[in-house]
């Protein structure tokens, strides 16, 4: 209330401050930059960590949100948001469990594989929670950071968890960051072209 007549120089520190013309332009212009490539948006809310900045930018058209964490995940879930990728692989009993449960009241929940034994425990939790989840196979994108080496091994791994009966294969997912080291427009194309045959084959 009364924000339009409030000095920002009046608010003890630490506050966020946040230019939601500005905030909400960018959230639109992100999403029609991906629709002109034939591409659906899934934002990555770790730069804001924010329920309402994540309802507008799926109210703007993007197709869901992505977390690093389990916990973020279920702050969204919480906040009402659907369709989210948990792009971390889940390992651990306690981990598998709030998953399950959070799957049970989170339409569209997604998560990653990345190993066989990880792809079991998963594919195993589902199975004794009557559900098949939703995974996608992540894909090495040069940064040894995690996920399956491109080409060959990539088709192998989904070969090995294919009959895996809790879980359905979706896609990949596939990490860029050895993008960051590039600096000019030729390099992030190279860099762009290496992605895409990564995960092309």
């Amino acid at each position: 209330a009364g924000g339009k007549n409030l000095k920002y120089t009046s608010l003890d520190t630490p506050a966020v401050i946040v230019d939601m013309d500005i905030a909400e332009r960018n959230i639109r212009e992100m999403i029609a930059a991906a629709a002109s490539a034939g591409l659906s948006h899934r934002p990555h809310i770790k730069t804001h960590r924010c329920s309402e900045l994540a309802h507008l930018q799926i109210g703007a058209g993007a197709a869901g949100i992505t977390c690093a964490k389990l916990g973020e995940a279920e702050i969204m879930a919480s906040a009402g948001i659907s369709n989210i990728l948990v792009a971390y692989p889940l390992i651990g009993e306690a981990k598998l469990q709030r998953y399950a449960a959070l799957y049970k009241r989170s339409p569209g929940l997604l998560t990653i594989v990345n190993s066989p034994a990880g792809a079991k425990a998963l594919s195993d939790t589902a199975i004794l929670n009557g559900d098949v989840y939703d995974v996608l196979i992540e894909i090495d994108g040069g940064t040894s950071r995690g996920g399956i080496a491109p080409g060959y091994p990539a088709l192998r791994f989904a070969d090995s968890i294919r009959e895996l009966a809790g879980l359905h294969i979706r896609g990949l997912m596939y990490y860029p960051g050895a993008n960051y080291s590039e600096h000019d427009d030729a390099g992030i194309a190279g860099a762009a072209e290496r992605g895409r045959n990564d995960v092309t084959g």
